[in-house]
């Protein structure tokens, strides 16, 4: 590990991080998780592995020294033009999407925070809010990962977990799964793991040692090495059949503090340290006996963008309080994402909103009554259609009771920033390229190996993908199956790709184009 630590690097990390790890343990009733550590033999089933690499890009494939990963790579198929393929292209709403196969206005996860249909502020950026149940009743109403391998074998256990982001394992276990742990900071300052309520894990996977940290403040990589240790020390003691994992330091501190692809350094510790765990995990699996029989997802949730330009939120709730409302509530990073009082006064606040001169803005946009999105009118030039064709795919994705008022889609490298980042190195958020791209890589029984497929493959399509390996059903996902990576994929399968591909390829080459575009005119 390199010492590279919290409380050296600023207090921005100590700050963001401290506030993800704030609960105390709390007690919760005895649940089905806890009861079903009895079976002590693992399943005849496929297994599964989905690791979340959480703000990962596609470019940190291709450092030297992750073997284990490239031998993964060789055995399997990799999606070259994966994207997240919804907005926000935030944590909570990419976990959502990878657990339901569905979309934010299915399984209304929209972001961090938004407004309701009463104009009152949600939040799940908060482990109090979380545990008490708010995210899993959100998504009570969409299908998940976890739910649906219950119906495929009631027996068997789904383990979500990860380190600090509750939101990020809570999202990917969703209501269904058994166990869902994340880190906190004790009341003793030891950094350790825990669970969200309802989720309860056998004890001794909270009390060994060798699973926590002595406190928070821990070299790069700690963090992400304790959750795949948790992963492995959990399959020892449950054996489930599905383990879901985020990594979480590739996002914050690597993505957000040190700029991501900026930091070549910092991006190789990573990815080499992950390999190391992987292979420590694939070898838990082989003394198991499962190893041959388990599918691996290895992705990430969103995208991660170097900031070359910064918008200040006060530029843009001006321009609103201008067409005579005001600003509700406000999400600010490579897309802006507003909540606004007065619903008749939408297009003006759009239209002052694009026309500010100083501001990389590629476009705004403004809700109508039926929850479609308006282009607004921009001094200077408009959108090509297919690049407005593209929003709106983007932009229908969480177009539901919930979704923003006015949407502000800012130029490659351009995020929105609001009190406390202006000194982060990199974002995500909106429908550029950056934030979207993602990697994607799919091995195992079923899978083609030595594949590298140009289908645009979306977070939604990751779970019907799984549940078509493992033979489960996925009718109730938005997300279809990633045909071409199968061995023998069925035919209807293959039709609904094929059927669906011209769409989302000229959604992601409208995105492609626009990104490089505007890269060489700022």
């Amino acid at each position: 590990m390199a010492q590279h630590n919290v409380s050296v690097i600023g207090p921005l990390r100590l700050v963001l991080v401290t506030a993800m790890l704030g609960l105390g343990v709390g007690t919760a009733p005895r649940d089905r998780a806890e009861s079903a550590g009895a079976r002590q033999t693992p399943s005849k089933e496929p297994h599964v592995v989905l690791i979340v690499l959480d703000g990962a890009r596609p470019g940190y494939f291709k450092v030297s020294g992750i073997p284990h990963v490239r031998a993964l790579m060789n055995r399997g198929s990799w999606f070259k033009n994966a994207f997240t393929g919804i907005l926000e292209s935030e944590t909570p709403a990419g976990h959502a999407a990878i657990s339901s196969g569905s979309e934010p206005r299915d399984d209304g996860i929209l972001g961090f925070t938004w407004a309701n249909d009463e104009g009152q502020k949600v939040t799940i950026f908060d482990p109090a809010v979380v545990r008490g149940g708010l995210e899993e009743r959100l998504m009570s109403g969409a299908p998940t990962l976890a739910g649906q391998f219950h119906q495929l074998d009631p027996s068997a256990r789904v383990v979500a977990l990860g380190g600090y982001k509750y939101y990020a394992n809570d999202a990917l276990g969703g209501p269904d799964a058994n166990v869902i742990m994340y880190y906190e900071t004790r009341p003793n300052g030891r950094y350790a793991p825990t669970f969200i309520p309802g989720h309860v894990p056998p004890r001794s996977l909270l009390t060994q040692k060798s699973l926590s940290a002595p406190n928070a403040h821990q070299p790069l990589g700690t963090f992400d090495h304790l959750a795949m240790k948790l992963a492995i020390a959990s399959f020892h003691t449950l054996h489930q059949q599905v383990t879901l994992i985020n990594m979480p330091e590739f996002d914050m501190p690597l993505g957000h503090v040190d700029g991501g692809s900026r930091d070549p350094k910092d991006v190789a510790l990573l990815m080499r340290d992950f390999d190391r765990d992987l292979a420590s995990l694939e070898s838990a699996y082989a003394k198991a006996g499962v190893l041959d029989r388990t599918i691996f997802v290895i992705t990430a949730d969103h995208g991660m963008v170097p900031i070359r330009h910064q918008v200040s939120y006060t530029e843009v709730k001006s321009a609103v309080l201008r067409a005579g409302t005001a600003i509700i509530h406000g999400n600010y990073h490579s897309g802006a994402y507003l909540w606004v009082k007065d619903k008749s006064k939408l297009a003006q606040a759009a239209a002052n909103v694009a026309a500010l001169q100083r501001a990389r803005i590629q476009s705004v946009y403004y809700r109508n009554p039926d929850g479609s999105y308006q282009l607004a009118p921009r001094p200077g030039g408009q959108l090509t259609p297919t690049v407005d064709a593209a929003n709106q795919y983007l932009l229908h994705t969480f177009s539901g009771p919930t979704g923003p008022d006015l949407v502000v889609l800012f130029d490659e490298g351009t995020v929105g920033v609001q009190p406390g980042e202006s000194a982060w190195k990199g974002d995500h958020g909106g429908s550029d390229w950056q934030s979207q791209h993602i990697p994607l890589l799919i091995a195992g029984p079923g899978v083609r190996a030595r594949h590298v497929s140009s289908f645009p493959a979306r977070l939604i399509d990751i779970s019907p993908t799984i549940l078509a390996l493992a033979g489960g059903s996925h009718a109730s996902m938005r997300g279809v199956v990633l045909a071409d990576s199968l061995q023998s994929p069925p035919p209807a399968d293959v039709s609904t790709e094929a059927t669906l591909r011209p769409q989302l390829d000229a959604v992601i080459g409208a995105l492609r184009s626009e990104s490089r575009l505007e890269s060489k005119q700022k």
